[in-house]
């Protein structure tokens, strides 16, 4: 049962599919003029079943009382994440099959078109984040249409609208969504401006707007044929890539949404996050940040130049003891061995910010389709 596009952003999010024969020139131009794109069928749907699958694996391996019974995903028993629930800032960036998805070949492809045709020469290098996910099964709580938390994530640079493109990729058919306003980053300086006018402190790359800033973005961006925090629902296997310039958030599930019963994760929200930027933009001591994350099992934001600081846990059951102990020392985690990364050539090249390896005579360099079975880098 595909779930997107829906009526509401049907019209008003652009949409390009993986094997469009000009997907460079249709990225480019979709991202200069709404800074939101949608790529659909990047991945398989029978690819992100597995994905989900192996996702599920891992959190169960952290604490054995997740279970394939939705009412057992309660905060207790789940990683430390924002308020936003499902979302998760610990412990879940070195998930080998979250590696898998960052540093898969296709992914990787639709940053190299982007950002080579912002910028209008070819950029071949990139670093990535270690960036948190998203999954969670279609309990409450649910969407509530009056509750909102459009946010910008960049505040710095802001004269460069394009210097940072984010990603999700789109696991599973769900009521559940991305959240935008198309159009709203060729005017966040002056946004911006406003909310300094309006005596808010804009510091760091995360800002919420105020109503008053928010009814004038929806004034503006409506005029000039955007839309003002539409959804984007798309089919599980799609890449969302959005400039972080750009005003966004996301929605829950919908209450009472009907479930496929021919698929596994039916009504689920299930978000890999990925943000790939050009090595060029960033220094030596940010990729040292990349290094630590990967090797001490912590988790950075989208821009990859800091650590999201170590909950406080504690234990209250058998089944969360190692949940509460890993939380403390993340790296720990990594005695399990299907929570371990492997650093194979793709995920030292996303660290480094070095070329790509292509060879595709090597047989250590092949990345066959994701199964539940095997789990390849």
């Amino acid at each position: 049962m595909p779930t997107a596009p829906c009526a509401a952003c049907k019209d008003t999010v652009p949409r390009v599919d993986f094997t469009h024969p000009n997907l460079r020139d249709e990225v480019t131009r979709h991202l200069r003029s709404d800074g939101v794109v949608v790529v659909e069928n990047v991945l398989s749907a029978a690819e992100c079943d597995a994905t989900m699958e192996h996702l599920f694996d891992s959190f169960h391996a952290l604490c054995p009382a997740v279970t394939r019974d939705p009412e057992s995903w309660q905060r207790g028993n789940l990683p430390s994440g924002p308020p936003t629930v499902g979302m998760y800032h610990s412990l879940v960036a070195q998930f080998p099959i979250v590696w898998r998805i960052r540093s898969d070949d296709r992914v990787r492809a639709v940053f190299q078109h982007a950002y080579s045709g912002l910028r209008g020469r070819e950029i071949t290098r990139f670093v990535t984040s270690c960036d948190g996910i998203n999954v969670k099964p279609p309990t409450a709580p649910f969407h509530n249409p009056d509750r909102d938390w459009a946010h910008v994530d960049q505040t710095h640079d802001i004269d460069n609208i394009s210097k940072c493109i984010q990603g999700q990729v789109v696991l599973t058919n769900t009521t559940a969504a991305f959240r935008c306003s198309p159009k709203s980053h060729t005017h966040m300086q002056e946004f911006l401006d406003a909310e300094r006018a309006g005596g808010r402190k804009v510091v760091g790359d995360f800002h919420l707007f105020t109503r008053q800033t928010l009814d004038d973005i929806k004034t503006r961006v409506c005029d000039e044929g955007g839309a003002f925090q539409t959804c984007v629902h798309t089919n599980k296997g799609s890449l969302i890539l959005w400039l972080s310039s750009l005003v966004h958030s996301a929605k829950g599930q919908d209450e009472g949404a009907p479930i496929d019963r021919s698929d596994p994760w039916s009504q689920w929200r299930g978000v890999v996050y990925v943000c790939h930027r050009p090595r060029e933009d960033v220094t030596h001591e940010h990729t040292e940040v990349l290094e630590k994350a990967f090797e001490t099992n912590r988790v950075t934001p989208h821009w990859g130049s800091s650590l999201f600081s170590l909950p406080v846990r504690r234990s209250t059951s058998e089944d969360t003891a190692l949940l509460a102990r890993v939380s403390e020392n993340p790296k720990e985690a990594y005695d399990i061995e299907q929570l371990r990364p492997t650093r194979t050539p793709r995920i030292n090249a996303l660290l480094l910010g070095e070329e790509w390896p292509t060879d595709t005579s090597d047989p250590d360099l092949a990345q066959p389709p994701i199964t539940h079975d095997t789990l390849v880098h």
